[in-house]
Parts: C-alpha cells; sequence; structure tokens
C-alpha cells in the first residue's frame, strides 16, 4: 500500500499494458509487482520498462508443481492463467 500511495499511476493487471502505452514517458518504473511488469515490458517493447524488484506474495508462490498438486487434487478443475 505504501508504494502504491507514492505511485504516480496505480493499475489493475488488465489494463496495465493500455495504461503504459498511452503515457507520454518513455521510460516507466514499473512497481510493485515483478511478474506482471516483466510481462508488461514483453508487451510493450517500445517503452524503456524498468521493473522494480517486489512481488505480490500469493503470485509468487504460484509455481507449476503447486498447479499440478492441485489439478490432481480436483481433476474436473479448469485452470485459467494469462500467458
Amino acid at each position: 500500500a505504501e508504494v502504491k500511495a507514492m505511485s504516480d499511476i496505480c493499475c489493475t493487471s488488465a489494463n496495465a499494458v493500455a495504461v503504459i502505452r498511452s503515457l507520454a514517458s518513455d521510460k516507466i518504473l514499473f512497481t510493485p509487482d515483478r511478474n506482471l511488469g516483466n510481462w508488461v515490458k514483453r508487451q510493450v517493447p517500445e517503452k524503456d520498462v524498468v521493473v522494480y524488484d517486489g512481488v505480490c506474495p500469493i503470485h509468487d508462490v504460484l509455481r507449476g508443481a503447486n498447479v499440478t498438486k492441485t489439478k490432481s487434487a480436483f481433476p474436473d478443475s479448469i485452470i485459467i492463467a494469462p500467458t
């Protein structure tokens, strides 16, 4: 919350790419999540997106092994994840 309070712009993951593309600046410091930041950086190569080395604690622990274990426990479940 402290990092977001200091930010110039706060957006959701759903509109992060559109927000970055809309900025007049070519250099952006993306915080607080490196996972989303690195994904956005790949989507917007025309901008110099500098990604802060922070994470969402929940998303950072989501690993393939966890997904496999959960899928085994709930074989009829549908897994949805961005690519």
